[in-house]
């Protein structure tokens, strides 16, 4: 079932993005006082439009970043596919959800609120993005392997 095609792709993408997601919030309901009182309020919200937006939501999230993660996935080794790749991607989300979490520990740039400054910030935190990816990466799939 895990073998290396477009579904299984679809599979270990969707795994990664649920690990992260339930990690992010998970830690943001850990350290932040403002979810101290609000268990079910994530997720369930309070008003019915609020699950409908939910709904919404969820849709956009699968078709922005579930389903590219499946195409680039798809072209990879066997390595990422089967139960251990699932476990590793996983692995991967977790990692990947705890170090977005420690990018808020990091203060915002003390740079004027200039136009140039705007692209420095961002072009920072997208660097600082794709260190924290090969980093995920680099622990899920390359340190952790096991040895044959």
């Amino acid at each position: 079932m895990l073998k290396k095609s477009f579904q299984a792709a679809l599979i270990m993408s969707s795994l990664t993005f649920l690990s992260t997601l339930f990690t992010s919030v998970f830690l943001e309901r850990l350290y932040n006082p403002i979810f101290k009182n609000t268990t079910t309020e994530i997720f369930i919200g309070k008003t019915s439009n609020d699950a409908i937006i939910l709904f919404f939501a969820i849709i956009i999230m699968f078709l922005l970043i579930v389903l590219p993660g499946a195409f680039y996935i798809r072209n990879w080794s066997d390595v990422y596919f089967g139960m251990e790749g699932a476990i590793r991607w996983i692995l991967f989300g977790v990692i990947f959800g705890c170090l977005v979490q420690l990018r808020g520990l990091i203060p915002d740039a003390t740079l004027d609120k200039g136009f140039s400054s705007f692209f420095i910030e961002k072009g920072i935190s997208a660097g600082v993005g794709l260190i924290f990816i090969y980093a995920s990466h680099f622990l899920a799939f390359k340190l952790l392997r096991k040895k044959r």
